[in-house]
């Protein structure tokens, strides 16, 4: 008897064993896996920036000389104090078109700022998009503007080949895509009339985070917009609007 609850708690400890050495097995499988996806993407984040560098090295970040390297290449936007300093494409016929695409044209998570659908340079309202990368890179910092201090200390400056505009900041909203009747705030562009341009920036002033008092002359100015992803819910964008005078063409 004694000799058969012997082999009886041998087996139990040999099972036992086993067990936990399958459940290690497995943890070390999934760490190993999430150990690799980490490593990948911050390989792709690392070669998105050492891409932007290069380009920033060899075009001086003139938008005249990166023109030359991608006739797609036709703003360069920049604002002070955060990473946001990039080429800006258009590609009409295909405007998500550089949406995983770098400077090049290569496959890229990054992606590069891009002016979207139904829109151009030109339009009286125009909007630009770009990835709000984890790392920070892209257009992560633009949620900056989300503080009321910051964005009226800072301008949105956009160069073309014919000259720079300073854009000043009317509102900066966040808007859930999960919740029901949100606003659709990619539609408000293009040439819009003067009762249009209106209505839209009263919206985004009753939406917006904070109140400022910058004025809009439907004459001499134009409307643009930076949207990139948020965090808080898995469809939440963030979009700042500013205004300033018409981009030279």
């Amino acid at each position: 008897m004694r000799q058969g609850k012997h082999s009886k708690s041998q087996a139990k400890g040999k099972g036992k064993s086993r067990l936990l050495l399958v459940i290690a097995i497995v943890c070390f499988v999934i760490a190993g896996i999430c150990g690799i996806q980490i490593g990948t993407k911050a390989w792709d984040y690392h070669q998105a920036a050492k891409g932007f560098e290069e380009v920033a090295e060899k075009t001086d970040k003139d938008v005249h000389k990166a023109y030359e390297y991608n006739h797609d290449c036709n703003i360069w936007l920049h604002v002070e104090d955060t990473r946001i300093d990039y080429p800006v494409m258009y590609t009409p016929d295909d405007p998500e078109y550089y949406l995983h695409r770098d400077f090049e044209g290569n496959a890229s998570a990054a992606g590069t700022p891009f002016i979207g659908a139904n829109c151009s340079i030109a339009s009286k309202s125009l909007i630009i998009y770009g990835h709000h990368m984890r790392d920070g890179s892209m257009f992560a910092t633009l949620e900056k503007f989300n503080d009321q201090s910051f964005a009226q200390t800072h301008t949105i400056d956009i160069s073309t080949r014919a000259g720079a505009s300073d854009f000043t900041v009317v509102g900066a909203f966040y808007e859930d895509l999960t919740s029901s009747g949100y606003y659709r705030y990619w539609n408000e562009v293009g040439n819009l009339t003067e009762e249009e341009a209106d209505d839209y920036l009263n919206h985004v002033r009753s939406v917006s985070l904070y109140s400022t008092d910058t004025a809009f002359d439907y004459d001499s100015q134009q409307i643009v917009t930076l949207s990139t992803c948020s965090y808080g819910t898995s469809e939440e964008r963030f979009a700042v609007v500013a205004v300033g005078p018409a981009i030279a063409q």
